[in-house]
């Protein structure tokens, strides 16, 4: 039951190799565990937070705030590099308005990199992703 689980939440996709590393790298720096990451695989996400669809989890990562609300995509990194004492080296990045450009194309080129990585891999959720077996 995720009414229990701990926010912040990370979603991240469990079936992408890309994002499953990716959340790997962050837990080493969340050494206080500050972000609780779960797979978007997990339909009691879906539950509890009606507004969020498994397609929609699966084409940008989402993160629910201590306040439920939901933010994605490069809003995401912006909170991670605040919220991180680890990555908050990096919080100057986001600072200025051409920084903060900067990371809107960064995310958004590994976001395409990661479903192209996903397609050449083989994998079958691509594309035509479907919802998980409830």
């Amino acid at each position: 039951e995720l009414m229990s689980t701990k926010l912040p939440v990370l979603l991240f996709d469990s079936d992408c190799a890309f994002c499953v590393r990716f959340t790997q790298a962050l837990r080493l720096v969340d050494g206080k565990e500050l972000i609780n990451i779960i797979p978007i695989q997990n339909m009691d996400i879906y539950n509890e937070f009606k507004e969020l669809t498994f397609e929609d989890c699966s084409e940008t990562i989402h993160l629910i705030k201590e306040d439920k609300s939901i933010i994605k995509g490069v809003g995401v990194m912006s909170y991670l590099v605040n919220t991180i004492p680890a990555v908050k080296k990096f919080a100057w990045l986001l600072e200025p308005e051409s920084a903060q450009n900067a990371m809107n194309a960064f995310y958004n080129k590994v976001n395409q990199a990661r479903k192209v990585q996903k397609k050449h891999k083989g994998c079958t959720n691509c594309g035509q992703r479907r919802s998980p077996e409830k």
